[in-house]
């Protein structure tokens, strides 16, 4: 499927500011064309400490992050989102198979996980479901 066909698909109930953490710049870049290409707005962080700050001055709907980062990783990313916006949507990313962070992820209450190398609909899925759900 092409990218522009996926928007027809997978109708967008609202826009979404998306901040996509990940230490992997091609993948960023990737996430920042995909989401950006149906008028969400993106922001991107290369780490978790990155990502912190930016939620400090800026607000997002979705937080897509990969696990396996230097530094802090993912899963201590979504912690500590989770303390200060307990109901802020997350999503992880992955080219990883490890059941131990994936059921620390699911304790987190994050459901959503996109496996590395991802579709760019697969991607859209993930958002899309976050847009059709009410604003908080």
């Amino acid at each position: 499927m092409e990218t522009g066909q996926i928007a027809e698909k997978m109708p967008t109930a609202r826009m979404l500011d998306v901040l996509v953490v990940d230490d992997e710049r091609s993948i960023l870049g990737v996430a920042r064309e995909i989401i950006g290409e149906y008028g969400h707005r993106v922001w991107v962080a290369g780490n978790g400490a990155d990502a912190l700050l930016h939620l400090e001055s800026e607000k997002a709907d979705l937080i897509i992050t990969d696990i396996m980062m230097p530094g802090m990783d993912g899963i201590e990313l979504c912690r500590r989102i989770r303390a200060m916006q307990p109901s802020m949507p997350l999503a992880i990313m992955t080219g990883y198979s490890n059941r131990e962070l994936l059921r620390q992820a699911e304790d987190l209450g994050i459901l959503e996980c996109l496996r590395k190398p991802f579709k760019a609909c697969d991607m859209m899925a993930v958002v899309n479901r976050v847009a059709q759900q009410p604003s908080l």
